[in-house]
């Protein structure tokens, strides 16, 4: 029988492969995706949200509800962050608009990407996750 160590080792290996897969499917069909990424502008900020968290959820192998709920739980607020920062990048939301979509003050989106911007830059598997997020989500902004 294998430990819970050993199958959270397999299930975050298998959510990588899945990742990968789907990162490599996006940039082999790029151009049919930007037919079908949705105008972010006129979109429902809670749809936003939704899209953010379920692929921040598939990034950190969480549950994408928890990511709209006020769990504080590790790894939630970073996974949180990541789905914040990539509305935000994607979307060019304010700060406000956000924290509608994500149930939150916009100081807490403040801080939130705040904290997410610094481990991308002294956390390389960070880095990764926000690259991957921004692909799967059909945008490529930096922030």
């Amino acid at each position: 029988m294998k430990t819970d160590r050993e199958m959270t080792a397999e299930i975050v290996t298998v959510s990588h492969v899945f990742a990968d897969s789907l990162i490599d499917l996006c940039r082999k069909h790029q151009a049919q995706l930007a037919t079908i990424v949705p105008d972010t502008e006129h979109e429902d900020p809670s749809r936003i949200a939704v899209r953010a968290a379920h692929i921040s959820a598939i990034l950190y192998g969480v549950d994408p509800d928890d990511l709209l709920g006020p769990s504080r739980c590790v790894p939630l607020p970073e996974a949180r962050g990541l789905a914040m920062m990539l509305a935000r990048d994607v979307t060019g939301w304010t700060y406000t608009r956000i924290g509608e979509a994500f149930s939150r003050d916009h100081s807490s989106v403040i801080h939130s990407i705040k904290q997410l911007r610094n481990l991308r830059d002294t956390e390389p598997d960070v880095a990764e996750k926000i690259e991957r997020a921004k692909i799967m989500f059909g945008g490529s902004n930096d922030g």
